[in-house]
């Protein structure tokens, strides 16, 4: 998974202001971590290694990702280019994940979720 994938995406700014990548990683965070722990019992969870809670949850995707220190210049890969209103889609997308997907062992915002995947491009 691309680094935004494994945490990334989707504080909607307020009418037309447009998302900062450290508020698409911390809100991508938030809707990744509430599909998972709506989706998943606590034995699944705890098989993929997931904290307990869905807050620890957050805290350890912002963590891993960098959203603390994300800037347009390095939330995507090399010379990949950072697309807020795709970012804002892949998170809306994500949220309307129906559990049956998430529960898929082979689930990935990245592959399962087109836009997610055009969030950073060249």
């Amino acid at each position: 998974m691309r680094r935004f994938a494994l945490v990334a995406a989707l504080v909607a700014g307020c009418g037309g202001d447009e998302v900062t990548p450290r508020a698409a990683c911390e809100q991508f965070a938030a809707t990744y971590c509430e599909r998972l722990y709506s989706c998943l019992t606590d034995p699944e969870r705890t098989a993929l290694g997931l904290p307990a809670t869905e807050a620890g949850c957050v805290t350890q995707f912002e963590t891993d990702a960098g959203c603390e220190n994300a800037t347009a210049d390095n939330i995507c890969d090399g010379s990949e280019i950072f697309h807020p209103d795709k970012a804002q889609t892949c998170s809306d997308e994500l949220a309307s994940q129906e559990c049956g997907e998430i529960r898929d062992p082979a689930f990935d915002p990245d592959t399962s979720i087109p836009t997610c995947d055009e969030v950073c491009t060249l």
